[in-house]
């Protein structure tokens, strides 16, 4: 019996090795197909070898065999094949790279406690870059990201001051299956004061041309976002696209609103987007212990602090800028003292209860800002030489921002037309 196996594993091994490339697999529905001759996520070098072991065996385990035949796949899985594999090597091109096949009895699952893990522990300026690979992974082997996932990648990459990758996310948001939802386009919107707050003129016209980015992608755009979420009308990623643009015309248009850019946007926020502004924050009522209410109010006051701080900073800008537009001017100055006043009683209530709040610091719009110093610092490395500024993953900022598309489905031209022809026969 065990002869016959070894005979199968060999003549499989023949046969596999004499058809030269394998790609990955034709699938009957669109979004598999976005896999075709994609190739497998490539992990930069760790400063911890424990988070290196994890990645490759992420890719090994989880990604590789979503690239495989059915034929291969049948071969990793068989307990009876491991000898043969591990002594007799096997190997396959997938998209022009060659991949040993190994053992793997693993099902194609990760758990939400591992990749929090594995989240936290590229929580680091040496580990971030692999943020990338690692989602492109993710999608590959069918392995859903939950939204709070989502939103801890995006805050992550604020506090390191790695607005790059954010824009390559959001400009690649089916390459990445990162679904937008209003608290991860609030999120990305924030990555613009990250920007904003370096002191140079350079970097505030940068963070306007991605909150215009971000604008197109969120809100001037038919591209359903979600169903259950109103971007286009959300007043916390115009209320904070608001402040960028008024910034940028204080510090360094002369207080003059180029090109009536802010007051079209706050036009915007008055007549379309006002209306749904969260002026109460309420007790959540799923809880029973007291003390569990009290600290879920406690982090939801939290998250609107954070939220609408921005909005009131780009209200009181555009008071500055507006000052003789007679319909806006008196808008201004009402609706910016009332948030103010609001925000004040939120923050009074959080002071209130600092008895059953822990002692690690809250996140505050302070903290993006002091990641100005990490965008300085990495800016003056890549001047130095030290860094080497990868190109952009799918589109080109510049030519996104001009044409109507707004993501990408991560295929070159030929492998598109590849994938045409096959729907094609289907």
């Amino acid at each position: 019996m065990a002869l016959r196996v070894c005979c199968r594993v060999a003549i499989h091994s023949r046969r596999f090795l004499s058809r030269g490339a394998v790609t990955a697999r034709g699938f009957t529905s669109r979004p598999p197909l976005l896999r075709l001759n994609e190739p497998l996520p490539q992990f930069k070098p760790t400063a911890s070898p424990e988070l290196g072991e994890r990645l490759a065996k992420f890719r090994q385990e989880l990604v590789l065999p979503s690239h495989l035949l059915l034929e291969h796949r049948k071969i990793i899985r068989k307990e009876c094949n491991r000898a043969k594999l591990l002594n007799e090597p096997l190997f396959v091109e997938i998209a022009g790279e060659k991949v040993q096949l190994l053992p793997n009895t693993r099902p194609a699952f990760l758990g939400a406690h591992e990749i929090t893990n594995m989240i936290n522990a590229m929580n680091d300026p040496n580990e971030i870059d692999n943020t990338l690979p690692f989602l492109l992974g993710l999608r590959q082997a069918e392995v859903p990201l939950k939204e709070g996932h989502k939103q801890k990648i995006i805050r992550a990459c604020n506090l390191l001051g790695r607005v790059d990758l954010i824009i390559k996310i959001v400009k690649n948001i089916r390459r990445y299956n990162f679904r937008l939802t209003k608290p991860i386009a609030r999120e990305c919107m924030r990555s613009t004061l990250v920007e904003q707050a370096v002191p140079d003129k350079d970097f505030s016209t940068r963070a306007v041309r991605h909150a215009n980015l971000f604008m197109k992608l969120f809100v001037h755009t038919a591209f359903k976002v979600d169903p259950t979420e109103r971007l286009k009308r959300d007043p916390v990623v115009i209320g904070t696209a608001l402040g960028v643009f008024a910034d940028n015309d204080l510090r360094y248009n002369d207080r003059v609103d180029f090109e009536g850019e802010t007051e079209k946007l706050c036009r915007l926020l008055k007549d379309q987007c006002w209306d749904q502004v969260e002026w109460e924050c309420p007790v959540p009522t799923k809880y029973k212990h007291p003390i569990v209410i009290r600290k879920r109010h406690v982090h939801n006051l939290l998250g609107v602090i954070l939220d609408y701080t921005p909005v009131l900073e780009g209200l009181l800008g555009a008071k500055d800028i507006l000052v003789k537009v007679d319909d806006l001017y008196p808008w201004l100055s009402e609706q910016s003292e009332r948030l103010a006043e609001r925000i004040a009683e939120w923050k009074q209530h959080v002071a209130s209860e600092k008895d059953i709040l822990s002692d690690s610091p809250r996140l505050s719009i302070d903290n993006y800002r002091a990641a100005a110093e990490l965008i300085q610092q990495r800016e003056e490395r890549k001047k130095a030489g030290e860094l080497f500024e990868e190109g952009s993953e799918g589109a080109d900022e510049e030519s996104l921002e001009e044409g109507e598309v707004i993501d990408d489905d991560g295929l070159t031209d030929a492998q598109r037309k590849e994938l045409e022809q096959l729907e094609k026969g289907m």
